[in-house]
């Protein structure tokens, strides 16, 4: 990139700063919580059904459970948020520039 469009890029982002910082904050978030979803199933296939103590382990099977559906249910709401933020700032743009 030119540095006169880099800087017209900059400008433009300024007064989404805070925007931009948390939505960087919640993809780090939402990632690493993909990276642990397969280790979840993994350790309750693994520690818990393959060995037979499911009973045993039944508490533990649920907290993890809640855990990989809140995983889920945070990225579904993330997704659904940031589609309408995007939405909205289309709508908002389109109407201050429409001639």
């Amino acid at each position: 990139m030119k540095s006169k469009t880099l800087s017209r890029v900059c400008k433009m982002l300024k007064p989404k700063k805070k925007a931009i910082i948390i939505i960087s904050i919640l993809a780090i978030i939402i990632n690493i919580g993909e990276v642990i979803k397969p280790y979840l199933i993994k350790t309750v296939i693994d520690d818990y059904l393959s060995a037979g103590v499911w009973q045993r382990g039944a508490f533990t099977i649920g907290v993890i459970g809640a855990l990989y559906i809140g995983i889920v249910v945070f990225r579904k709401y993330n997704r659904f948020y940031n589609k309408y933020i995007n939405n909205y700032d289309r709508r908002r743009y389109y109407i201050q520039n429409k001639k």
